[in-house]
C-alpha cells in the first residue's frame, strides 16, 4: 500500500493526539480505580468502626449486668443477663459475618481471629454462668473477671489492627501500582502534548498568519465597501443568473430608490431597476450597443460606453456605463450620470462656434473698414473734381450733365462706403434720442412708392412711441436694406411684406445676460435648427428684465438655408444676380445692430419666408427732439489764408483747387512735420489749418498738440475717412480743434465749416 507523503504527514500529526487520548483514558481509569479503592477502604473503616463501637457498648452492658447479677441486685436477674449476652453475641456474629461476606481483598485475618477469640471467651463466661447456681466461687469469679478483661483488651485492639503488616503491605502495593499508572499516564499525556505542540508549531504559525491575513482582508473589504458606498458613481453587483445582489447609495439616488424599497430590487433581475420604457429601450434601442458590449466583454472582460437610460417614473438620464466580468460569473456595473457634462459640452461647442463666427466677422469688419478708408480718399478727389467740372461747364452743355452724373455716382459710392463703415463699426456716428416710429413711417412711405403693386405691404405698428438712443439715418438705412432684401426674396414679386413695431420684454427671448457687453465688442452669433428646413440665427444679447423696441420685417419669400444664413453678414456675399445687389445690405444691418448694442433674431423656413426682429433697448423717459430737415448752408466765398496738410496727392490737389475756388489763399504740406516747419518759419501767416488726421509719422491730432503750444490762437479743422465720433471727442478735449469733417467733403459743406470757424459763428 502506497501512502502519499502528505497523508503520512497528516497521520504523524494525528498520532500524538491519539496517544494523548489513550493515555488520558488510562489516567482517568487509574484515577477512578484509585479513588474507588480509597473510598471503599474508607467506607469499610467507617462501617466497621461503627460496628465495633456498638459491639463495645453491648459488651459494657453485659459486663455491668454481670457484676450487678453477681452482687445479687434485684434489678438484674439471670434472664436479663442472658439477654445482654444474646445481644452481644448477635452483634458479634453480624460483625464477623460482614467481614466474611465483604469483597475486601485481602481479608483482615487478625481482625477475624480476635473476633473469634472474643466469641470463645464470652461463650466460656456464659457457660460458667449457665451451669452453676447463683453461688459462684471465688475461683470462677476470678476467671470470669480475667476473661472479661481479655475481651476488653481484644475489643480495644480491634480498632488498631484491622490489617496485619503483610496485608497493609499488599494494599500499599496495589495502591502504588494504580498511582504509577496514573503518573505515567499523565507523563505520557504531557510528552504527547509537547510533541503535538512541536509538530503543530508550524501549523500554529501558519494559522496565525492566516488569521492576520483574514483580519487584513476583512479590513480591506470594509474599506472597499465604505469606498463603494461613498462613491459618486452608481455601483451594482450582478450574479451569474443576472440578479442584482448589491447596489450602493449613488445607484439608489440615480434611480430614485428609497432605502426602505431596496429589498424589492435585491436578488431580482437587474433590469427591474429601469422603468418599463427603459427595459423596452434596452431591448430595442440599444441592441447594437449590447452586441458590441458582449463581444468586448468576452474578449477583454471589460466594456465602457455611453447610452441614455430610463430610470424610475420613466425619466431619461444620459449615462456612462461600464461592465466588468467577475471570476465566479456575473459582472460588476458602474453608472455615471453625464447629463450635465453633455449639456456643458454642447454649450461649449456653441460658444466655440460663436467665438469663431465673431472672430470671422471681426476680421471681415477690419478688412471692410480698411477698404472704406482708402476708398474715401479716392472718392474725395473724384467728387471734388466732378464739382469743379460742374462749376466750369455750362449747365446746358452735355459735359455738365456728364459731370453731374459722375458726382451722383460718387455720392452713391460714398453711401456704399457708409454701409461698409457701419458694418465694421469704425464709423461711430452720434446717437440721439429718437422715436423709432418716425424712420419706420418714412421708410414705409418710400417703399410704397417704389415696391411693385403685386407685393402687399402690411404694417403692424403696436405702439405710438418707441423711444431709443440711436442714429436715425443708420436705422432708416437698415430698414430699407431689410425691405429691399425681402422684396428680392419674394418670387415673381407676388407676396406680402410686413413691417412691425412693438414694445417687448427681453424675457421672451433666449439671449439673456445680466448686463450688456462692452461697447465695441463683437456680438456673438449662434444657430438653432428646430426642425429640417427651419433655421434660427441669434445675434447679440439682451439684458434680463429690460424692455426693448422690436422692429420686425417679415416676408413670404423663399427663405434661407443654414448654409446661406452662415454667410449673410459677410460683405459682398449675395445670392442676387450681379446687377441687383452689392452684398452689403445685411452687413450694414449687422453693423447698425452692433453699434446700437442691440440684438437680432432671424427666423427662416425654406419655402415659407423669413422674419427679421431687430431689438433696441427702450429709452425710458427720453426727450425726443426733432431733427431739422436740412442744415443751414452758408454762402460760398470768403477770405483768409489756409494751410492744407494732406499726404494723398490726388486729394491734396483737389482740396487746393476747392479752397482757391472758394476764394481762399492756400498752401499745402504733405506731412505734419513739414507743416510744423512751415508754421514756425511763417508765424502769423495762416488763419486756419485744414489737416488730415490719418497720416504717417505724425497724425493730425499730434500736429494740433505740437502747434498749439507755439500758436495757441490758431484754429484747426480735422479731416478723416472714419471714426468721426472719436474725432469729435478729441475736438471737445482740445480747444484748438474747431470742427471735424469726414471725407469725401462737398464744397458747400467745406465752405460752411471754414466760414463758421473763421467768423466764430
Amino acid at each position: 500500500m502506497n501512502i502519499e507523503p502528505r497523508n503520512f504527514l497528516n497521520l504523524v500529526n494525528y498520532l500524538p493526539g491519539l496517544v494523548i487520548l489513550i493515555f488520558s483514558m488510562l489516567a482517568l481509569n487509574s484515577s477512578l480505580s484509585l479513588m474507588e479503592a480509597n473510598q471503599n477502604l474508607l467506607n469499610v473503616y467507617k462501617e466497621y468502626s461503627h460496628d465495633l463501637l456498638r459491639l463495645d457498648d453491648d459488651y459494657h452492658e453485659f459486663k455491668s449486668n454481670y457484676y450487678a447479677y453477681l452482687s445479687g441486685s434485684k434489678l438484674v436477674d439471670e434472664k436479663t443477663l442472658l439477654k445482654s449476652y444474646t445481644d452481644f453475641s448477635e452483634r458479634h456474629h453480624n460483625t464477623l459475618l460482614k467481614v466474611h461476606l465483604s469483597d475486601m481483598e485481602p481479608k483482615p485475618e487478625n481482625y477475624i481471629r480476635q473476633l473469634t477469640m472474643i466469641q470463645t471467651d464470652m461463650a466460656g463466661i456464659m457457660d460458667i454462668i449457665a451451669h452453676r447456681d447463683r453461688v459462684v466461687t471465688e475461683k470462677s469469679q476470678a476467671y470470669v473477671a480475667k476473661t472479661l478483661d481479655a475481651v476488653q483488651q481484644s475489643l480495644e485492639s480491634l480498632g488498631y489492627s484491622f490489617y496485619s503488616e503483610e496485608q497493609e503491605r499488599e494494599l500499599s502495593e496495589v495502591k502504588e501500582e494504580k498511582e504509577a499508572w496514573l503518573y505515567w499516564s499523565v507523563l505520557a499525556i504531557g510528552l504527547s502534548g509537547f510533541l503535538l505542540v512541536v509538530l503543530n508549531s508550524d501549523k500554529l504559525r501558519k494559522l496565525k498568519l492566516i488569521n492576520e491575513e483574514k483580519k487584513l482582508t476583512l479590513g480591506l473589504l470594509t474599506t472597499r465597501l465604505a469606498a463603494m458606498e461613498a462613491s459618486r458613481d452608481g455601483i451594482g453587483l450582478i450574479d451569474k443568473d443576472g440578479n442584482l445582489t448589491y447596489m450602493n447609495n449613488a445607484l439608489m439616488k440615480l434611480h430614485n430608490i428609497p432605502e426602505d424599497e431596496v429589498s424589492n430590487y435585491i436578488n431580482q433581475p437587474w433590469e427591474s431597476l429601469y422603468a418599463q420604457e427603459g427595459r423596452e429601450e434596452i431591448l430595442e434601442g440599444r441592441r447594437e450597443i449590447q452586441k458590441a458590449a458582449m463581444v468586448e466583454l468576452k474578449e477583454k472582460s471589460y466594456w465602457r460606453g455611453e447610452s441614455p437610460i430610463a430610470i424610475k417614473d420613466g425619466e431619461v438620464v444620459n449615462a456612462e456605463l461600464s461592465l466588468t466580468l467577475l471570476p465566479e460569473g456575473g459582472f460588476v456595473g458602474t453608472v455615471r450620470d453625464i447629463s450635465e457634462r453633455l449639456r456643458t459640452d454642447k454649450e461649449k461647442k456653441e460658444l466655440e462656434s460663436q467665438f469663431y463666427q465673431a472672430q470671422k466677422m471681426e476680421a471681415i469688419g477690419r478688412l471692410a473698414g480698411g477698404i472704406a478708408h482708402d476708398f474715401n480718399n479716392i472718392l474725395a478727389a473724384m467728387n471734388g473734381y466732378a464739382e469743379f467740372l460742374m462749376d466750369d461747364l455750362e449747365e446746358s452743355s452735355p459735359q455738365h450733365k456728364f459731370a453731374a452724373n459722375i458726382l451722383q455716382a460718387g455720392r452713391q459710392a460714398r453711401d456704399l462706403v457708409d454701409q461698409m463703415l457701419a458694418f465694421s463699426r469704425r464709423k461711430e456716428s452720434s446717437k440721439d434720442s429718437l422715436d423709432l416710429t418716425i424712420p419706420v413711417h418714412e421708410t414705409l412711405s418710400m417703399l410704397q412708392a417704389t415696391l411693385p403693386k403685386t407685393i402687399e405691404v402690411n404694417t403692424k405698428i403696436e405702439t405710438k412711441h418707441a423711444p431709443i438712443n440711436g442714429n436715425a439715418s443708420q436705422i432708416a438705412q437698415a430698414i430699407m436694406n431689410l425691405c429691399v432684401n425681402a422684396k428680392d426674396a419674394i418670387e415673381d414679386e407676388h407676396g406680402t411684406l410686413t413691417v412691425g413695431l412693438d414694445i417687448v420684454s427681453s424675457d421672451q427671448f433666449d439671449v439673456l445676460v445680466d448686463e450688456l457687453p462692452a461697447e465695441g465688442e463683437t456680438p456673438p452669433i449662434r444657430f438653432e435648427i428646430p426642425q429640417s428646413g427651419h433655421t434660427r440665427l441669434i445675434l447679440g444679447h439682451m439684458v434680463k428684465g429690460q424692455e426693448y423696441v422690436c422692429l420686425s420685417v417679415e416676408d413670404s419669400g423663399s427663405g434661407m438655408s443654414q448654409v446661406i444664413m452662415e454667410h449673410i453678414f459677410e460683405p459682398f456675399f449675395t445670392t442676387k444676380p450681379v446687377d441687383k445687389g452689392t452684398g452689403l445690405g445685411l452687413a450694414t444691418v449687422h453693423g447698425v445692430v452692433a453699434s446700437h448694442r442691440g440684438a437680432m433674431v432671424i427666423d427662416s423656413t425654406l419655402g415659407k419666408g423669413t422674419r427679421f426682429d431687430l431689438l433696441f433697448p427702450l429709452a425710458e423717459g427720453a426727450v425726443l427732439e426733432e431733427v431739422p430737415d436740412q442744415a443751414q448752408v452758408f454762402a460760398e466765398g470768403g477770405s483768409g489764408c489756409i494751410l492744407l496738410v494732406e499726404d494723398q496727392g490726388s486729394v491734396r490737389d483737389m482740396m487746393m483747387n476747392m479752397l482757391e475756388r472758394l476764394g481762399y489763399e492756400a498752401a499745402a504740406c504733405v506731412s505734419g512735420l513739414e507743416a510744423l516747419e512751415v508754421l514756425r518759419e511763417n508765424p502769423g501767416a495762416f488763419d486756419l489749418v485744414l489737416t488730415d488726421h490719418n497720416m504717417p509719422k505724425m497724425t493730425g491730432l499730434e500736429l494740433v498738440q505740437q502747434i498749439h503750444m507755439d500758436f495757441p490762437d490758431l484754429p484747426f479743422i480735422l479731416l478723416s475717412g472714419y471714426s468721426e465720433q472719436k474725432l469729435k471727442d478729441m475736438m471737445h478735449e482740445h480747444p484748438a480743434i474747431k470742427a471735424v469733417l469726414r471725407k469725401p467733403i462737398a464744397k458747400h459743406i467745406l465752405s460752411e465749416k471754414i466760414q463758421a470757424v473763421l467768423t466764430g459763428h
